[in-house]
């Protein structure tokens, strides 16, 4: 997800419908792992799966944000 942020994928820039799905604690994460420098990315996600109750908890934030973004579908998906 970040890295489709940082590339301005489909659906993630600041008015894509991948965007807003995601729960506002998922959208900081993201732009704060994005804001990081590269050299300092894989510390981050270590220390996020070292963490098993953090790990939970994005795992948590991601299935909400796909929710999100099913429920807000418009039907062009199966």
């Amino acid at each position: 997800m970040a890295r489709k942020r940082e590339m301005k994928a489909s659906g993630w820039s600041d008015r894509g419908e991948q965007w807003k799905a995601a729960p506002e604690n998922l959208r900081g994460l993201i732009d704060s792992y994005n804001a990081a420098p590269k050299e300092a990315r894989t510390a981050i996600l270590d220390r996020i799966l070292s963490d098993s109750s953090r790990r939970e908890q994005v795992r948590g934030l991601m299935a909400e944000q796909r929710e999100n973004y099913r429920e807000n579908d418009r039907g062009y998906s199966r």
